[in-house]
């Protein structure tokens, strides 16, 4: 499982040659198995915290099965295609798509992902880390 998301990865950064990662957010458009395999480690459309957040690196991620119909033109937009294992151990050519564009929040100054909805306060997630330890 790991394989296919390091090569996405890997795509991303080819497209966004000396950018940090996290100044985007990504929607992925993965097919069949590939996104099956992905929602273990995204099963919310869209997530900031998801281990698939973690290991492409970006602010956001948002997971569709679903073929982009309409791209904005100021999105980015890589395709490939990545082999990956069913659950019957039948190895597979899956098609995705990365979509990707400027991180739509703000930068949380804590954490320094762009998650935060508010230029002047933490995202949720370091509130709620905050919050827990002041319990």
């Amino acid at each position: 499982m790991m394989q296919p998301v390091l090569e996405m990865r890997q795509k991303l950064n080819t497209v966004i040659v000396g950018e940090e990662p996290v100044a985007f957010d990504v929607t992925i458009f993965a097919t069949h198995q590939l996104y099956a395999n992905l929602q273990q480690l995204q099963p919310e459309v869209k997530s900031f915290t998801s281990p698939l957040v973690e290991l492409i690196g970006t602010s956001c991620v948002s997971l569709t099965d679903q073929s982009p119909q309409v791209m904005p033109d100021d999105f980015q937009v890589v395709d490939g295609l990545v082999s990956t294992l069913g659950k019957d151990g039948q190895e597979s050519s899956e098609k995705f798509v990365l979509i990707i564009s400027e991180a739509m929040n703000h930068i949380c100054e804590r954490c320094r992902r762009y998650s935060s909805e508010s230029a002047s306060c933490p995202c949720q997630r370091c509130l709620s880390a905050m919050a827990t330890r002041y319990s």
